[in-house]
């Protein structure tokens, strides 16, 4: 998925999302801001060397992104809902949601790992939409 937005501190851009390179095993997501083209950010990794093998289990999708000042300083954040399956069989092959939120700073993003980890152990799959996500947050923070 990805969108043009503008953002604070970058102007017009573009969010977008990277998908892994079947080349490389267990490679995650990637998320990347462009202007004209041109990578002008890229967020950090969540997992080391942007590796799931240790982590959640293989990338399926990127469910749903949305832009939303979190922690209200001005500065819109961005969710991410990505999609991973976990091994094989009926159980192994559906897919598991995971939550992402990276807050924006003045030369970038970091991940919101509290908040990241609570959104995850309080909401269940069917309950994780940038709409709910958000209402947690209102209502948690």
């Amino acid at each position: 998925q990805s969108f043009n937005i503008e953002l604070e501190e970058w102007g017009n851009v573009r969010f977008v999302s990277y998908l892994p390179s079947e080349e490389v095993y267990m490679e995650d997501v990637s998320f990347f801001l462009t202007k004209e083209n041109q990578v002008i950010y890229s967020f950090p990794y969540y997992c080391k060397s942007n590796s799931t093998e240790n982590y959640i289990g293989l990338f399926d999708s990127v469910e749903a992104v949305g832009f939303q000042d979190v922690n209200r300083d001005g500065l819109q954040d961005v969710i991410v809902i990505i999609n991973y399956v976990t091994g094989a069989g009926s159980q192994g092959m559906l897919p598991r949601s995971s939550v992402r939120v990276f807050v924006a700073e003045k030369d970038g993003f970091v991940f919101a790992e509290n908040l990241m980890n609570e959104i995850n152990t309080n909401l269940n799959d069917e309950e994780l939409t940038i709409a709910n996500i958000c209402k947690y947050i209102d209502e948690h923070k």
